[in-house]
C-alpha cells in the first residue's frame, strides 16, 4: 500500500541511463516494473517503460520466468497495462483481449479434445491437455495445471499404442503440479511414475520422479522421523544413475542427506552432503548447485562455531541463485541469512532479509509459502518480544496452511516451536505440556522435544519431573544429541536447567565445555530464535563454582539481548542474573536486575502464572521480607 514509495522506486529505475541489464531476467523485470508503474507512477516513468516494452521483438510472447515459477502473465498484458495508463485505451483493450484469448483458447481446446478422446484421437487429446497444463504452470495456476495433466493421463489411458515414457512424463508433470498446489496425491503420482521408470530401466525419469518430492523444501519431509519409502526411492535413483558426476546425482545426494537428518547415521548424512557439493561444483550446473548449496547445512558437523562456514555456503548459494533466477533458492537463502543475522544480534539485517523473503514469496503464489511467510514474521516478532503479534501471526499461518499440502508432522513441529517460544515468554508453558509429550513420542528423531518438555517442567517449577528427561539427554556424553545446528540449542537448555537441578559436577562440566565454543550468539531452532548461549554458560558456571565466569557471561547475555532488541530474552536474562545474585546473598546488586525484568515483562505481557512479572515480584517480596 506504499504507493508513493513504489512510484519513487519506479522513477529511479526508469531514470537510469543504462536501463535494465539485458539478461535472462530482462522481460521479468520490465514486466513487473510495468505492473507497478501502471498503478502508481508519473507520465515520464510510464513513457520510458513503454519504450522498453515496445522494443521487445516478441511482445506477444511470455515473460521470461524465474525458476519457471515466477511467471506474471503474458508479456502483452504488461503492454496493455502501460498503454491504458498512458491513455491509449483502444490499444490497451486490444492487448488485454489478446492476452485473455491466449489463455482461453488453450483451456478450451484441452477441454474439448479431452471430452472427445474416446471417439477421437486420445493421443492428440493428451498432448493438448499436456500443453494446457504446461501453460497453466507458467501462469502459476497450479490447480488448473494439475487438472489438465490429470485429464491428459485419462486420455492416454484410452490409447492402445501409448508408450510408457509418455505416461511417466505425464505422471511426473502431474506430481509437480500437485506438489505446487499442495495436493497430497503428489506422493502417489511420484511413486507411480517411479514404478514405470524402474520397469522400463529409464534412469533419467526415475531421477526426475524422485526429485519431485524434495525439490521445493530445503528441510526433510518428515520432521523428527525418516521417510523410509522416500529414502529408498532416492537410493534407488542414485544406484541407477551410477557414480559419474551429473546434476541429477548432485541433487539426489543432497536431498538424501537432508532426508537422513533425523536418522541415526550422522556420518553418512555428512558424507552424502559433502559428496553432493563436490559433484555439483564439478558439473557447474547452476540449478544443481543452487539446490545443493541451500541444503549445505546437512554437511556441517557442529561441535563449534559454524556461522562462518554456513555463511560462506549461503553467500555462494545466493550468488548462484541470483545469476540463475532461481526464486525458490533465493527464498531459502534469505531465510537462512535472516537466522544468521539474528544469531549475532543484527536485527536490522534480519528484518531486511525477512522483507526480502516475503517479497520473493509473494511471487511464488503457493499456499504453503504464504503460510511460511507468516511463520517467519512470527519468529521475528517473538524474538523481538512482540509476543501478541507472534501469536496472531502464527495463527494466521495456520489458517493459510489449511489444505496447503504441508506434512502434518512438519506442521506440528513448526506450530509447536512457535507456541513454545510464545508461551515461554508469557509464562504459560504449563498449557503446552501434554502437546509436547505427544511430540516426544511422535517425533523421536528430534531430541529437542525432550529438552522442551524438561524445560516446560523446569519453568513451571516441577523440577523433579524435568530431571529424568535431563538425565536422558546428557547420558554417555550427550550421545543422543546430533552434532548439527540443533546441538548448541540443546546444550544451552541443559546448561540453564543445571542451576536448579544441581546434577553431578562432571556432567555439568561436560555440558559447559561443549557449549563454550558457541558463546556470544543466539541459537536458531529452524522455526524460532532460542535463548542466547551466554545465559546457559552463566548458569552452568555458577553451578561449577566459577562466579567470575558467571558474571562475565551474564553481562554478555544482557548486552547481546539489548543489541538485538530481544525484549523477552532480555527480561529473562535480567531475572536469571537477579536470581544468582540473590542466592549469593547480594540483594543490593540483584534488585535493579529484577526490577528491570519486571518492567520489561509488564510492557510485553510476560504475566502468565509462571511469567517473569509474577516471579520477579515474588523475588522482590522476598528481598523486602529479609
Amino acid at each position: 500500500g506504499k504507493r508513493e514509495e513504489a512510484a519513487e522506486i519506479v522513477a529511479e529505475i526508469a531514470g537510469r541511463p543504462e536501463g535494465i541489464p539485458d539478461d535472462v531476467l530482462w522481460r521479468y523485470c520490465v514486466g513487473m516494473l510495468a505492473e507497478v508503474a501502471a498503478a502508481t507512477s508519473s507520465h515520464d516513468s510510464l513513457v520510458r517503460i513503454d519504450q522498453w516494452l515496445q522494443s521487445d521483438p516478441d511482445a506477444q510472447g511470455h515473460a521470461t520466468t524465474i525458476a519457471a515459477n515466477a511467471y506474471h502473465g503474458a508479456f502483452v498484458r504488461y503492454c496493455g497495462l502501460v498503454a491504458g495508463a498512458l491513455g491509449r485505451h483502444s490499444e490497451a483493450v486490444e492487448d488485454h483481449e489478446a492476452a485473455l484469448a491466449q489463455h482461453q483458447q488453450m483451456r478450451a481446446r484441452a477441454f474439448h479434445y479431452g471430452e472427445g478422446a474416446l471417439a477421437g484421437d486420445p493421443v492428440k487429446a493428451a498432448d493438448i491437455a499436456r500443453r494446457a497444463g504446461e501453460r497453466a504452470l507458467a501462469d502459476l495456476a497450479f490447480e488448473s495445471a494439475a487438472t489438465h495433466f490429470e485429464r491428459a493421463l485419462g486420455s492416454l489411458e484410452l490409447a492402445d499404442d501409448a508408450v510408457p515414457a509418455a505416461r511417466c512424463d505425464l505422471l511426473i508433470a502431474w506430481a509437480e503440479a500437485l506438489a505446487l498446489s499442495g495436493d497430497e496425491r503428489k506422493r502417489v503420482a511420484v511413486f507411480d511414475a517411479a514404478a514405470i521408470a524402474r520397469d522400463t530401466g529409464d534412469v533419467e525419469r526415475l531421477a526426475r520422479a524422485a526429485l519431485v518430492l524434495v525439490r521445493l523444501a530445503g528441510a526433510n519431509s518428515r520432521v523428527g522421523n525418516v521417510d523410509d519409502e522416500l529414502v529408498a526411492l532416492l537410493d534407488d535413483a542414485l544406484v541407477a544413475l551410477g557414480p559419474g558426476p551429473s546434476p541429477e546425482r548432485a541433487m539426489l545426494l543432497s536431498s538424501l542427506a537432508v532426508e537422513l537428518q533425523h536418522g541415526v547415521d550422522d556420518a553418512r548424512r555428512m558424507a552424502l552432503a559433502a559428496e553432493a557439493l563436490a559433484v555439483a561444483r564439478a558439473t557447474q550446473d547452476p540449478v544443481a548447485l543452487g539446490h545443493v548449496l541451500t541444503r549445505g547445512w546437512a554437511s556441517l558437523e557442529v561441535t563449534g562455531p559454524y556461522q562462518a562456514e554456513f555463511g560462506r555456503l549461503n553467500a555462494e548459494a545466493e550468488e548462484v541463485a541470483a545469476a540463475n533466477g532461481d526464486l525458490n533458492a533465493l527464498r531459502d537463502v534469505n531465510v537462512l541469512a535472516m537466522a544468521m543475522a539474528a544469531m549475532v544480534g543484527d536485527c536490522a539485517e534480519a528484518e531486511a532479509r525477512l522483507a526480502a523473503f516475503a517479497r520473493l514469496s509473494d511471487q511464488v503464489r503457493r499456499r504453503d509459502v504464504r503460510a511460511n511467510v507468516r511463520w517467519k514474521e512470527a519468529q521475528q516478532a517473538v524474538f523481538e518480544g512482540r509476543l501478541a503479534d507472534g501469536e496472531r501471526l502464527t495463527i494466521e499461518g495456520m489458517a493459510l496452511a489449511a489444505d496447503s499440502g504441508i506434512d502434518p508432522e512438519n506442521l506440528s513441529a513448526t506450530i509447536g516451536a512457535l507456541f513454545y517460544a510464545i508461551r515461554q515468554g508469557q509464562g504459560r508453558l504449563d498449557e503446552l505440556i501434554p502437546a509436547i509429550e505427544d511430540l516426544v513420542v511422535s517425533q523421536p528423531g528430534l531430541p529437542t522435544w525432550r529438552l522442551a518438555l524438561a524445560g516446560a517442567f523446569y519453568e513451571c517449577e516441577r523440577v523433579e519431573e524435568a530431571r529424568p528427561h535431563w538425565d536422558w539427554l546428557v547420558a554417555d556424553g550427550c550421545a543422543v544429541l546430533r552434532r548439527d545446528p540443533m546441538f548448541p540449542v540443546n546444550l544451552c537448555g541443559l546448561a540453564r536447567m543445571a542451576y536448579r537441578l544441581q546434577p553431578d559436577r562432571e556432567v555439568v562440566e561436560f555440558v559447559y565445555e561443549a557449549l563454550l565454543p558457541f558463546a556470544g550468539i543466539f541459537n536458531w531452532t529452524g522455526g524460532t530464535m532460542a535463548e542466547g548461549n551466554d545465559t546457559g554458560l552463566a548458569m552452568a558456571a555458577e553451578v561449577l563454582g566459577r562466579p567470575a565466569e558467571a558474571d562475565r557471561y551474564h553481562a554478555d547475555a544482557i548486552a547481546l539481548c539489548e543489541r538485538a532488541g530481544a525484549r523477552a530474552y532480555l527480561a529473562r536474562s535480567h531475572f536469571d542474573r537477579a536470581t544468582i545474585l540473590a542466592d549469593r546473598g547480594d540483594i543490593t546488586a540483584a534488585r535493579p536486575h529484577v526490577e528491570a525484568a519486571i518492567a520489561i515483562g509488564e510492557e510485553i505481557h510476560m504475566t502468565g502464572p509462571f511469567g517473569i512479572v509474577g516471579r520477579g515480584q515474588a523475588l522482590l517480596a522476598s528481598f523486602d521480607a529479609e
